[in-house]
């Protein structure tokens, strides 16, 4: 696969939120930083497709409770801490 074919693939597997057949294209030993977590550093393929799953289904659940909350006209106020999202409303 060249370069460029590389590229395609993985914009392709990463739209289809096929993120098991992106880490694939990765390098067996590649190293991914969880900047949400301080820096934890994930090595490998194996530790780093729990970690894409599990973030990506974060920010997709984050997204429908920015849309619920929004469509009841309220404010949402999301605060990241060292181990969770706290989820904060405000009236509008």
């Amino acid at each position: 696969m060249t370069p460029s074919e590389r590229v395609r693939v993985a914009y392709e597997r990463f739209n289809n939120k096929d993120f098991a057949g992106v880490v694939e294209l990765f390098h067996p030993d590649a190293e991914h930083a969880d900047l949400l977590r301080h820096g934890v550093m994930h090595r490998g393929r194996e530790a780093i497709l729990p970690l894409w799953t599990r973030r990506f289904a974060e920010a997709s659940a984050h997204a429908l409770i920015y849309e619920l909350i929004s469509r009841l006209g309220a404010t949402f106020i999301d605060n990241v801490s060292d181990d969770a999202s706290a989820l904060f409303l405000q009236p509008a």
